[in-house]
């Protein structure tokens, strides 16, 4: 989660390029990209406990802060008032 400075300064520029890759692949081929981008995430923990604490991080670093609390209060008040909420988004189920 925590990365040291020096490992940021190279993580970041090779990332950037590689992200310049999936989106070259994806114009030629979905499939293409579907299989790099996924292949990456090969062998890494994926049980409950770790989609939980991932679900934190996430959300305790860049959900919260950008949660206006006015629309809280707005989902809060139709969820007392009876209504069904429903939130759509490009996010995977276990951050949201």
């Amino acid at each position: 989660a925590n990365m040291p400075a020096w490992l940021k300064a190279l993580w970041v520029p090779f990332y950037a390029c590689k992200c310049l890759v999936y989106l070259i692949v994806d114009k030629f081929s979905r499939t293409a990209f579907n299989n790099m981008f996924f292949g990456d995430f090969a062998g890494m923990d994926a049980s409950g406990e770790a989609k939980d604490a991932m679900a934190t991080l996430v959300y305790d670093r860049y959900t919260a802060p950008r949660v206006f609390p006015a629309a809280v209060e707005a989902i809060a008040a139709l969820k007392r008032e009876g209504y069904d909420v429903v939130l759509v988004t490009g996010s995977v189920d276990f951050v949201v």
